[in-house]
């Protein structure tokens, strides 16, 4: 059975109204792992949902590129997949703080530190310590537990969930601390990866947190923004069908 002219115009109509929106709702871009030449090595220790796993790696901001080469920085926000210089894949782009973004992840504290997390991407981007904030990042994704002595001014955490040695400590629960009490709005964007737009070869490829990239996040449409729409679709279908009734020789 073929699909009714009106009805696929007014589908048609509807898709041109949000030209950026996958299938999910979420903004799609391609983007390439250019070099982490801003970061540290570090070696973290964490639990990786069944073992504990020791790894050396390197801790900072990332380069990034978008698919019109335009770069930007961004943090890991996944310890458990690596990437390599020149890879590129496809990623979902939403505000981190939003039910499409970091909170609606599936990492063990993430969604509950969605906020500080937010709060690193906003801030270290672009300057500060970003091997501090990296490891803080994966700390609150894994666990953050994290408590301040005001007394000695020294931080102590739970060395059983998560360790990292290469970087300061202290500056590591700076940075997580001033996140965990920030009360800002929402301002960076969770990169997520799509599964299968990487050589099966590489594995899984990794989610990203960064902030005011070249790609921007597409917000989840509202109730009254679908009914504008429908409602744009359908007066167009009618438009049609009454020039189409009004031709001569019909």
């Amino acid at each position: 059975m073929g699909l009714n002219p009106r009805a696929a115009l007014a589908i048609g109509l509807l898709a041109a109204a949000h030209p950026a929106m996958a299938a999910n709702g979420v903004a799609t871009n391609n983007i390439t792992f250019l070099d982490a030449s801003s970061s540290s090595n570090v070696t973290i220790t964490y639990f990786n949902g069944s073992r504990y796993v020791s790894e050396a790696t390197a801790a900072g901001f990332y380069r990034i590129a978008d698919s019109k080469g335009a770069q930007f920085n961004a943090f890991c926000t996944d310890p458990f997949d690596s990437i390599y210089n020149g890879e590129s894949w496809k990623v979902t782009s939403a505000l981190t703080s939003s039910t499409l973004g970091l909170s609606s992840a599936t990492y063990p504290y993430g969604p509950y530190n969605v906020r500080a997390i937010d709060y690193i991407g906003q801030n270290f981007t672009n300057k500060g310590s970003q091997p501090a904030a990296q490891v803080a990042v994966w700390d609150l994704v894994l666990g953050g537990h994290v408590s301040y002595n005001a007394a000695q001014d020294l931080y102590y955490y739970d060395s059983g969930v998560f360790t990292a040695t290469g970087v300061s400590a202290k500056d590591v629960y700076n940075v997580e601390q001033k996140a965990l009490k920030s009360k800002g709005s929402s301002g960076s964007l969770f990169l997520r990866q799509v599964n299968g737009s990487q050589p099966s070869q590489y594995g899984r490829p990794q989610d990203l947190v960064t902030h005011n990239p070249s790609i921007a996040a597409v917000p989840e449409p509202s109730a009254p923004q679908m009914a504008i729409c429908m409602m744009i679709g359908l007066a167009a279908v009618w438009g049609f069908g009454r020039k189409k009734n009004s031709s001569p020789g019909r």
